[in-house]
């Protein structure tokens, strides 16, 4: 969702900071891709995720932080 109060070159930036994240999101391994993808795309919670992976919370964490670790690193080489 895009805020109309955005000048057009606000726009464009948005823009492009999405399509460098999105490119960086697929060079993730899939199961970090898969978290990030279903923590801040389908804003679900840490314990809905951990349910439906069935794995710990405590290791969902770690994975969750290692995943935004990774994109961050991609990002920047971007």
């Amino acid at each position: 969702i895009v805020d109309p109060a955005l000048s057009l070159e606000e726009k464009l930036a948005l823009d492009e900071l999405r399509s460098r994240v999105n490119q960086c999101l697929d060079l993730l391994p899939t199961e970090y891709r898969q978290l990030l993808q279903l923590r801040y795309y389908e804003e679900l919670s840490n314990r809905e995720i951990s349910l439906k992976l069935k794995v710990s919370a405590r290791s969902l964490e770690g994975k969750l932080y290692r995943a935004k670790k990774l994109l961050a690193r991609l990002y920047a080489k971007s």
